[in-house]
C-alpha cells in the first residue's frame, strides 16, 4: 500500500518534495489542528507535523513527528518511517508539487503553447499537466536535481 499524507503548516517544503517523489500529500497553510486531525482520520492519511503536542493527540491513528529542520533530513525521516512500517514507495507517479493533483503526460501538440516559454516549446516534446490546476511542467534543469535528491535519499534506504 502506498501511503498518503497530510502535513501541518510548518512542512510546506517537505509537502512539495513528497509530491515530487510521487506521494499524495495534502497541505495548506490554513489547516487548523482540528482540520489536520479530521483529514488524517477520515482519509487514512499519515499526519506529518513539527508540533510535538499535536503529534501526541490520542485522536490520531498514524502520525510522524518530524525532528529535523533540514529538508533532506526530513525526507529521510519520512522514508525511514515508511520502510519501518512496510509501506511502498511510489515508482514513477507524477503529482503536481503545487496542488497535489494528478499529472497527465502530453505531447507538444496537446498543450497550449502560450502555457510555456517559447524556448521550452522549441526544446521539448513531452509535457506534464496537472489535472486540477492545469499548470504545465516539462523536464528542465530542475528535473535532474529532483532525481538526484530522490536517488540520494532512496539509495540510503535499501
Amino acid at each position: 500500500m502506498i501511503p498518503k499524507f497530510v502535513a501541518d503548516v510548518m512542512l510546506g517544503s517537505l509537502s512539495r518534495w513528497l509530491r515530487l517523489f510521487g506521494f499524495d500529500t495534502l497541505y495548506s497553510n490554513t489547516y487548523s489542528d482540528t482540520e489536520l486531525l479530521r483529514i488524517s482520520r477520515q482519509e487514512g492519511r499519515i499526519l506529518l507535523t513539527k508540533d510535538r503536542q499535536l503529534s501526541k493527540s490520542k485522536l490520531l491513528m498514524d502520525v510522524l513527528f518530524i525532528h529535523s529542520e533540514k529538508l533532506e533530513d526530513q525526507l529521510k525521516e519520512v522514508m525511514l518511517y515508511l520502510k519501518i512500517r512496510g509501506f511502498e514507495i511510489p515508482k514513477q507517479t507524477l503529482r503536481c508539487p503545487l496542488c497535489n493533483g494528478e499529472m497527465v503526460t502530453l505531447n507538444k501538440e496537446e498543450i497550449s503553447l502560450s502555457d510555456v516559454p517559447e524556448y521550452v516549446a522549441f526544446n521539448n516534446e513531452i509535457f506534464y499537466q496537472c489535472r486540477e490546476c492545469k499548470k504545465v511542467y516539462w523536464h528542465g534543469s530542475h528535473a535532474k536535481k529532483i532525481e538526484e535528491m530522490r536517488k540520494r535519499i532512496l539509495t540510503g534506504m535499501n
